[in-house]
């Protein structure tokens, strides 16, 4: 599975939290582990899953990153489908996601009000999207 990520890291579509999913699920500590904020983000671990699909049995690891990726790996399903349905993997339906992006930011917030001193909110340059 090691090689598939690697394969991955280098040849794929690489975000902050693919990445942090990535490291987590091969046991490497890293700096940063974002959550995914919005459906690109969500579609890049998406992406990740399907390049390395064996990877999908250690979600578990990605859910002892943080409160929130612990609430997302527990509705990674229905965000997932959501996802597909709205925008489709290649945005063959349409360039957006509305509900997912909400519900994403739903479950930002659930966490938030369950553990307020926890920071949520994560800072990093977008403007390449």
């Amino acid at each position: 599975m090691i090689e598939s990520i690697l394969r991955w890291v280098l040849t794929g579509e690489v975000g902050s939290s693919s990445k942090a999913m990535a490291a987590a699920i091969a046991r490497i500590k890293i700096e940063d582990n974002f959550h995914p904020l919005d459906p690109h983000d969500f579609r890049e671990c998406i992406m990740f899953l399907r390049a390395v699909p064996e990877a999908r049995k250690y979600m578990g690891r990605v859910a002892e990153l943080s409160d929130v990726w612990s609430a997302m790996v527990d509705q990674w399903g229905g965000i997932e489908s959501l996802f597909f349905n709205e925008a489709g993997i290649d945005y063959e339906k349409g360039r957006y996601a509305p509900h997912t992006y909400e519900l994403i930011q739903e479950i930002i917030r659930s966490v938030q009000d369950i553990v307020p001193n926890e920071t949520i909110k994560q800072e990093r340059d977008v403007t390449s999207r």
